[in-house]
């Protein structure tokens, strides 16, 4: 894909109801501008995926999505099958939704977690304490606590743009990304080192964003008790739950720092 045809699938997305982010496209598409797929039958875009290739070791299958007026003659799977075969051997993680997960184990995926989806409103908190990342200190922390090498896509993802923002902490052992959507804000990724520190970040980012008097979402990991504790604590909706699934030996770790991912697209 070019970045043009990336925001038209981010379009096919949003009408989906997945509710990208406002300036999403630049940022993901750095990740690896390789790794997004567009297949065409003449003229016509019929589906798209994106295979991330973050490190030589790990990639990140996301953004599959056929067009409503191609589906069921098979553009999907020749996609995904493309797909697959820009991984080579690495290890590929994927987001998907949760009655999806027999057909993904057919591909050779297993299920690790899930994620669940948080939704509502947050009160704004004190930004004393935290300040804009510097990417540069805070990617390779990205790396410890996700358990993946991603440098491009985090470098991107943390810079500091009109409609997102990364805080964090004077010490730098938490940090976190708000964006703003179509509708309402997202926040992703979301590391701390206990929930205290996780929800005064949680309401500085919100104060950051002037995103106290619209819907916030948080995909807490389902390993990482707290962080559901966190959510249902700050009166969020427990709305819906996606599948974290591997294929490949190399998994990555869950780690309890880990209070919310970044993206459901790219990991």
């Amino acid at each position: 894909m070019t970045l043009a045809d990336l925001q038209l699938a981010l379009d096919w997305a949003a009408a989906e109801g997945w509710n990208p982010g406002l300036e999403d496209a630049a940022a993901l598409h750095a990740a690896d501008p390789a790794g997004f797929l567009m297949g065409w039958v003449g003229e016509a875009p019929v589906a798209a995926i994106s295979a991330i290739r973050h490190s030589p070791d790990f990639g990140f299958l996301g953004l599959y999505i056929c067009h409503p007026n191609f589906r069921g003659q098979g553009y999907g799977w020749q996609i995904w099958q493309a797909a697959m075969q820009l991984f080579g051997k690495r290890t590929v993680g994927l987001d998907g939704v949760v009655e999806q997960q027999a057909n993904y184990a057919k591909s050779g995926f297993r299920l690790s977690h899930n994620t669940m989806r948080y939704l509502g409103n947050i009160e704004a908190g004190l930004l004393a304490g935290f300040g804009l990342a510097n990417p540069a200190d805070v990617v390779g922390i990205d790396a410890q606590i996700s358990g993946i090498s991603r440098p491009r896509y985090m470098q991107s993802w943390f810079s500091d743009c009109k409609t997102r923002h990364t805080l964090t902490n004077d010490e730098n052992t938490a940090f976190g990304t708000i964006r703003q959507c179509l509708d309402g804000f997202k926040i992703g990724p979301l590391y701390a080192p206990n929930t205290k520190v996780a929800k005064d970040l949680v309401m500085a980012l919100v104060t950051k964003a002037d995103a106290q008097n619209a819907s916030v979402s948080i995909d807490a990991p389902s390993h990482n008790v707290p962080a559901n504790e966190l959510c249902q604590e700050l009166g969020l909706e427990a709305v819906f739950s996606t599948a974290r699934m591997y294929k490949g030996e190399a998994a990555p770790r869950p780690h309890p720092d880990e209070f919310g991912i970044a993206t459901m697209e790219l990991g």
